[in-house]
């Protein structure tokens, strides 16, 4: 049988000579990144075999030295800063201490730069704010059995029935509690890639963001504010943004703007807040829901070159789009709350609360 050094040779020798088990880190998604090639496989195979190889290789877990700091010969649990080494651009994290993304163009080269890439300060989350890391939720025993998160929020928090939203069962049964406490989330709307790409070209004046020597990158559109809403894969309701919608380019093969990946994801954005948006934000509004299919002049829509520019995609609706862990909501799907004498009751009472912190 071949021992744990056959098996991972990258893997300092040191570490897991005394944390027994622990080498499996290497073989979890962090190292592994097998949900993100399967993903690219089928998304740019048919156009580039060597897509992620060239494009997406810089953030693998390699070593326990990746994560723990070594110094005067003690090793240090991760900070919250040592995550965001990798945690940051569009994956989940960077959100945590209130830095959203810039779009990436030569025009944006403003706003606060960390890990060579431009953020605007936006509101942090308030477990940050009260010196919470990462791995006071996150820990390496739950990465092992492939469960990101072993706490939620109710292990820390209990549920006030005084509170109005609280109050009723349905919010506490089909949501999950970031989808109302979450303050807002980067979202990107259309991901430019840009290949054979060169200085003389038109895309100058919009790119500067390099994948690689043979690709650039740049996004239609970025927003930075309440989120739309589908299902996650345990059927709650849950916070959604698109990941990735794929507008791709060849230069040299005359391939302009197609879109190759309509992709979302259910995530939890972490960017709690002890307030949550009003009653309007989802009730009656089916836009949260990606039902605004009506909205042909939406402005997040974007004509597609594989119809010949005579057909319009809409970003925020779900139909031909495909939600990568759980589903969309549809027509049959989109709650609208009755307004029977309860629902009326307690949206007046909302209101009346919220005049009376006003005044």
């Amino acid at each position: 049988m071949k021992g744990y050094t056959e098996i991972y040779p990258k893997i300092d020798k040191s570490c897991v000579s005394c944390h027994v088990g622990y080498e499996k880190m290497l073989s979890c998604n962090m190292a592994t990144r097998k949900k993100e090639k399967e993903f690219v496989k089928e998304v740019f195979s048919k156009y580039d075999k060597h897509f992620f190889k060239k494009n997406c290789n810089s953030c693998h877990l390699k070593d326990c030295k990746d994560c723990h700091k070594v110094k005067d010969n003690q090793v240090k649990k991760p900070g919250v800063y040592d995550c965001l080494k990798c945690h940051n651009g569009y994956f989940i994290g960077i959100e945590y201490i209130g830095l959203s993304l810039r779009e990436p163009s030569i025009r944006y080269k403003r706003g606060i730069l960390f890990k060579n890439k431009y953020y605007m300060l936006m509101k942090e989350d308030v477990h940050f704010t009260a010196g919470l890391t990462c791995a006071d939720c996150h820990n390496m025993k739950s990465l092992l059995k492939k469960n990101v998160g072993p706490k939620i929020c109710i292990d820390c928090h209990k549920i006030d029935k005084n509170i109005i939203e609280h109050s009723i069962n349905a919010h506490l049964e089909k949501l999950e509690c970031y989808t109302c406490h979450s303050a807002w989330i980067n979202q990107e709307y259309g991901t430019y890639v840009i290949r054979n790409y060169s200085e003389n070209d038109l895309y100058r004046e919009r790119l500067w963001d390099r994948y690689s020597e043979e690709y650039q990158r740049s996004t239609f559109f970025v927003k930075r504010d309440l989120f739309p809403i589908g299902l996650n894969k345990k059927g709650k309701l849950s916070p959604i943004r698109p990941q990735f919608i794929f507008i791709y380019s060849d230069l040299k093969k005359d391939i302009h703007n197609k879109i190759i990946s309509k992709t979302w994801k259910a995530i939890f954005p972490h960017t709690i807040q002890k307030g949550t948006p009003t009653c309007n934000n989802c009730h009656m509004n089916n836009g949260r829901f990606l039902q605004s299919c009506d909205n042909d002049n939406s402005v997040l829509s974007f004509f597609d070159t594989s119809s010949n520019f005579k057909e319009r995609f809409n970003f925020l609706c779900y139909k031909g789009q495909s939600l990568w862990n759980g589903r969309f909501y549809t027509k049959k799907d989109v709650f609208k709350a009755k307004k029977d004498p309860k629902f009326k009751k307690l949206y007046i009472k909302k209101w009346d609360l919220i005049l009376k912190d006003v005044n």
